[in-house]
């Protein structure tokens, strides 16, 4: 199975989710390439690590952390379109951000 098909119930992510976060995926590999970046001058540059940054290229919802997506978006100098998207998909944002948040209220609990 696709690993991006995993954990779909887990995280209330359906197909449509995942086709419309390609949209994302796809403009920030783009803006990456075209300014000659490697994931570890990205990574190093936003202080997120690699593999948090190669989850929004590779449409791996589940690992998407959205102050991440914002962080790559604003190196990249594509937040204007990241927010256009946004407001075009304001359900699979808000999933990304809750999804987020309670990621980070899990960890608390066990810390």
């Amino acid at each position: 199975m696709n690993e991006n098909f995993t954990g779909i119930d887990k995280f209330g992510l359906d197909i449509e989710s995942i086709v419309r976060f390609r949209a994302v995926s796809k403009k920030c590999m783009q803006e990456r390439k075209a300014k000659g970046m490697s994931y570890k001058e990205v990574s190093n540059a936003i202080k997120f690590p690699q593999y948090r940054i190669k989850a929004v290229d590779n449409n791996s919802l589940r690992e998407v952390r959205y102050p991440i997506l914002i962080a790559y978006a604003k190196y990249l100098e594509i937040s204007k379109w990241l927010n256009t998207w946004e407001k075009s998909n304001i359900q699979l944002s808000e999933k990304i951000k809750k999804t987020t948040i309670e990621l980070v209220s899990e960890i608390s609990k066990i810390r």
